[in-house]
């Protein structure tokens, strides 16, 4: 069986998982190479036609090539690449990663031809064979468009269980000194690019609720918009006006030592307002970080089970998870180590892939 992975990079790869052959097209270089348009009508379908025409280009003239397509999210590549592949008799795979964005609602829901766009969207998707969904949002807005339950994949992301392990004392001790981080406190971290959406902010206003002496923050991430630099600023303003600069530390870029400042901490907190499957609280609990958050995005009851930590509804305000801060959370080291080795299991790469090409042969059989 042979899969192809649709994305919009530019950077081919092929890997073989149980007998299946998985190759990942990144089409933006390929619909450049195999549809380039005339210089004079370029300007007229730049937006349109020239994604659409490459995408079907490509995948016709490679039509011998795969037996799968799985696609990501309602871009433009992706409603080209479903059509062709339908219109081909291929199986179809779309995956839905962020409620509100590209979840099947939206997808259908967002059209430049209006009323016959959204029409023709809404009979794509039921044509579709799985959708994979990262959250049970994404699911139920599945259902909402009539899709039945056998057609929709609920899992959370898959973490390698080998880039993490809980800290022991001397390891906590040790990453905090090599970061500059300060020792024999409560440390909290959150890591995620810096911006409204992750609401660093609310960490903040609970962090200047607390007691003086509960936690220091350390808030871990890029910014990557020019309204997310904006946010920054404010949020360092923020920080300065409540007098708060000994007890939040800003660490404002892209850092790829991430899981060191995870065995450094003591808890992890969340509160964004949307997301898929949020990495972040998974790699934490991976290390055996307790999780504390507040679930504004209807996704972290399925990441936090009992014995992982404390979450809040998306009522909580500041001051009431202010009051978490100081009780205990069970951070130790015994406690970090069991909830590590369980959250490894639960979201172990081996038994996702395993799953994928079961999903991969389930779809393929159901057509011959």
């Amino acid at each position: 069986m042979r899969v192809r992975v649709l994305t919009t990079g530019a950077e081919d790869a092929h890997e073989r998982a149980n007998g299946v052959l998985v190759e990942r097209v990144g089409l933006t270089a390929r619909v450049a190479a195999t549809a380039p348009l005339p210089r004079r009508l370029r300007s007229l379908v730049r937006f349109m036609g020239e994604t659409y025409a490459g995408v079907v280009a490509h995948m016709w003239s490679a039509r011998a090539d795969y037996d799968v397509v799985h696609c990501f999210g309602g871009t433009r590549f992706s409603i080209a690449a479903l059509a062709t592949a339908v219109a081909l008799g291929k199986s179809t795979i779309v995956e839905l990663t962020l409620a509100g964005r590209d979840d099947a609602e939206t997808f259908a829901r967002r059209s430049s031809l209006g009323l016959i766009g959204r029409m023709l969207k809404a009979s794509l998707l039921r044509r579709v064979d799985r959708f994979v969904c990262n959250s049970r949002a994404l699911a139920d807005s599945c259902r909402a468009m009539g899709i039945p339950d056998h057609q929709v994949w609920f899992r959370l992301n898959p973490i390698d269980g080998a880039l993490f392990s809980a800290a022991t004392d001397a390891d906590q001790h040790s990453e905090r000194a090599v970061l500059g981080l300060p020792q024999g406190v409560r440390l909290m971290v959150t890591v995620g690019v810096i911006s409204r959406r992750k609401n660093q902010g609310f960490f903040v206003e609970a962090l200047a609720q607390a007691p003086k002496d509960t936690a220091v923050l350390v808030i871990v991430g890029p910014t990557e918009e020019a309204d997310d630099r904006l946010y920054l600023h404010e949020l360092r303003a923020r920080v300065d006006a409540l007098g708060l600069g000994q007890r939040v530390r800003i660490v404002a870029e892209h850092r790829d030592d991430v899981s060191s400042f995870l065995r450094a901490a003591d808890l992890f907190v969340f509160a964004s307002h949307a997301e898929g499957c949020p990495n972040a609280p998974q790699e934490a609990l991976s290390t055996g970080l307790p999780v504390l958050g507040v679930d504004l995005c209807g996704v972290l009851t399925d990441i936090v089970h009992e014995g992982d930590g404390t979450i809040l509804p998306a009522s909580a305000t500041p001051s009431a998870f202010a009051g978490l801060l100081s009780a205990d959370v069970g951070s130790s080291h015994g406690e970090r180590s069991q909830r590590a080795q369980r959250a490894i299991d639960r979201f172990s790469m081996d038994k996702t892939v395993d799953a994928y090409v079961a999903m991969y042969r389930d779809v393929t059989d159901a057509r011959h």
